[in-house]
């Protein structure tokens, strides 16, 4: 150990010599470095650096080790964990090394086991998947659509463990863990302390939400109705207590569960919930809270998502290639029922006057959000999503544009949406940074719209967001060469959700809806692959960097 660094902590910080001796305060870094693997298991597998707090368990050993408190072996870790990260004796010198070790063996001996804390703990030599085509990509990502991200490798998960016997040179028999790591999401989840699903009920739940807009009710229904075997009851004995129907409280906790295992499985994390909760729900309350926080903005997993449906590559007399990305803007109307203001970066702010435009009518129900608004590119991969209070104004939607497009190279070069004459009035008089900021797109009205719902002698529309006046638009044969309706045809599967949705708080409301349309978007990509459209993720790093 480097003890001039450890004069220098102790004079730094006193009180950390009145909580141990100086051959204690050895002797934690000595236990410290001996657990560094074990200690490093609450991190990823890359970082190595000394985690800012201790495992509870390890630092209930350390202080029944060293007679001290759990508060003042909190202290000690917080002005010691890099000199005792970095290494002692134990590192460096062989002699040292088991006289070191002999030091520390009875500690373990003595207080470990009630800890679970092990001398030896026998893991795999590697803490992520071998496998590449594991390592490669997130599950569920087609081959086809690569964004030039290397992604690091998964992480292994599901602990198990069973005590072994060690036998070695200097140290003699003792006794040791041996501890297995895998890489699957487990076959069966826990629900409540009595109630498990296997994850194939689980993933049927969630493609019958998908597909066909089935309520937790019905989902539960089906189930009881059609895959409950009535006959077991009667083989059952009479001291059996559970019931074995399946509740509508179970196939919410079954989804949310189900989803957060699969999605920090394929982003190599892994999922930590807290034991002692009141219910939970209050248990998955901040992994659902943390995963929405990664989807606003540039979130979903398709965002950069570019193919022959939505994205046109010209090529100019000289050669140069550009392509022509299109997307389009609209609003299914959703309702959020819980009272919590959402998270401030999942609402977009209205402007418009109390005082304004508005219109008496009856609303039978109750109504917390005026809409949902999407971003949907013209062969209909959903890239986007934000919730609207109040009403759909137009600086609103330019809100959700800048936030959804965080870069000006990250832009689409086509931006449909049926209200863009307001939207062009709005940044054209608006300040010349957000003018600035969207003067290389074309900001043309959707075509069934513009026909149908704007007024010929609408100067604004009928000059600048005309969708005749870019002849890139269009096909040499005169067609339409995008999609400029898809919003709204996506309108009619993302609206079917309002009954669902209604009664959801706001942490389960954002995260189920995000779900849906990762769901949906993997499906729209795999029927692109089958009809040759070559779906494919433009780097993140081009549109973020340039």
């Amino acid at each position: 150990m480097q003890l001039d660094k450890l004069a220098i902590l102790l004079a730094l910080h006193p009180d950390v010599s009145d909580l141990l001796e100086f051959e204690g305060l050895i002797t934690f870094c000595d236990i410290v470095y001996w657990l560094k693997d074990e200690i490093s298991s609450i991190q990823r597998a890359n970082v190595r650096t000394a985690p800012l707090i201790l495992p509870s368990h390890i630092c209930n050993f350390i202080a029944d080790a060293l007679s001290v408190s759990y508060e003042d072996t909190s202290r000690i870790w917080g002005v010691l964990r890099e000199l005792a990260w970095a290494g002692t004796d134990l590192e460096t010198d062989t002699i040292h090394k088991a006289r070191r070790a002999q030091a520390i063996l009875p500690l373990f001996l003595k207080y470990g086991p009630a800890h679970g804390v092990s001398f030896y703990t026998l893991r795999p030599p590697t803490r992520v998947c071998c496998d590449p085509g594991c390592s490669a990509k997130p599950v569920g990502r087609p081959a086809a659509c690569s964004d030039g991200v290397e992604y690091a490798p998964r992480q292994l998960g599901e602990p198990l463990s069973h005590d072994i016997v060690v036998f070695t040179r200097d140290l003699g028999p003792l006794p040791a863990t041996a501890l297995s790591l895998y890489c699957r999401v487990p076959d069966f989840v826990q629900i409540t302390q009595h109630y498990y699903i296997a994850r194939e009920v689980c993933e049927m739940f969630a493609t019958l939400m998908n597909v066909s807009w089935t309520s937790a009710t019905n989902c539960a229904k089906f189930y009881n109705l059609s895959m409950a075997k009535a006959e077991i009851d009667a083989l059952l004995p009479a001291e059996w207590k559970l019931t074995r129907a399946l509740t509508t409280e179970h196939v919410w906790d079954a989804f949310f569960t189900y989803s957060l295992l699969l999605d920090h499985h394929e982003r190599g994390t892994i999922l930590q919930l807290a034991h002692n909760t009141t219910s939970h729900t209050e248990r998955l309350r901040p992994a659902l809270q943390a995963r929405n926080a990664l989807m606003v903005g540039p979130g979903q997993e398709q965002w950069s998502h570019a193919c022959d449906l939505c994205c046109w590559v010209e090529q100019d007399k000289d050669g140069h290639m550009s392509s022509n990305p299109s997307v389009s803007s609209n609003v299914p109307e959703t309702t959020l029922e819980n009272d919590q203001e959402p998270p401030p970066a999942e609402a977009v702010c209205d402007a418009k006057s109390a005082d304004g435009n508005r219109r008496l009518h009856a609303l039978f129900g109750r109504r917390r959000t005026h809409n949902e608004e999407l971003c949907v590119t013209s062969c209909g991969v959903i890239i986007g999503r934000a919730t609207f209070f109040g009403s759909e104004a137009v600086n609103g939607v330019i809100a959700f544009w800048r936030r959804l497009f965080p870069t000006r190279a990250s832009l689409p070069q086509v931006q449909w949406h049926d209200n863009n004459c307001r939207v062009w009035a709005t940044l054209n008089a608006g300040p010349a940074e957000t003018r600035e900021y969207f003067a290389d797109i074309a900001l043309p009205v959707d075509v069934f719209h513009f026909k149908c719902k704007h007024k010929e002698t609408d100067v604004v529309c009928g000059t600048h967001c005309n969708p005749y006046i870019w002849p890139e638009l269009r096909t040499v044969e005169g067609r339409w060469r995008f999609n400029s309706s898809a919003a709204e045809q996506c309108n009619v599967w993302f609206g079917k959700y309002q009954a669902i949705v209604r009664e959801m708080d706001v942490d389960r409301y954002n995260f189920f809806l995000d779900e849906m349309i990762k769901r949906r978007n993997r499906l729209i990509i795999a029927e692109l692959e089958r009809k040759g459209r070559h779906p494919y993720l433009i780097p993140r790093s081009e549109l973020f960097n340039a």
